[in-house]
């Protein structure tokens, strides 16, 4: 009798395991977004990227930020100030193309929008925004997702609350 036991309950964990995989195969299979994959490793996402009707790409700034270790400061306001690694900042505004990094402010095609509570960028402004700490940033149509290359340098920026800025390298900071 408890074998029989046993081996009802072996087969029902094992049918149960079969019936998760499946699952799970099927959800990845049917998903509609854009992937997001940083050095090759997918991320975790509710909101993917968006391929605009006139072929710009907007992506998730929240996603990008903190897989780089950037901290976003969102309070309610139209403003969102990125504060990132050593001391680099950026402040990206709703609905506004023009946008702070590095001391110096540029401006983009498309204006930052909020997208199902999420607010998506373009991609040139999110290669701006990180280009202290990502080499390429690209959006592959074939493969339908956003491949995120970190940067191999040690070089970076530190910013003062004015944005100026003065260039440094992690190695110097050893010595």
């Amino acid at each position: 009798m408890k074998n029989k036991l046993k081996a009802v309950l072996v087969a029902l964990v094992l049918m149960s395991m079969y019936t998760a995989t499946i699952a799970h195969a099927a959800e990845v299979s049917n998903r509609t977004e854009p992937g997001i994959y940083l050095d090759g490793v997918l991320l975790e996402f509710d909101v993917g990227p968006k391929v605009l009707d006139d072929g710009y790409v907007m992506v998730p700034l929240r996603v990008i930020a903190e897989a780089l270790g950037y901290y976003i400061d969102y309070q309610g306001s139209p403003r969102i100030p990125l504060l990132g690694p050593h001391g680099m900042n950026s402040n990206v505004v709703i609905g506004n193309p023009t946008f702070w990094a590095f001391g110096r402010s540029l401006m983009t095609d498309n204006a930052p929008f909020i997208y199902r509570n999420r607010t998506l960028v373009s991609i040139w402004l999110a290669r701006r925004v990180f280009e202290n700490s990502v080499e390429e940033i690209i959006f592959d149509f074939e493969q339908n997702a956003l491949l995120i290359t970190t940067n191999s340098s040690d070089e970076y920026y530190e910013c003062d609350e004015y944005y100026e800025c003065d260039e440094y390298y992690l190695s110097d900071e050893q010595e």
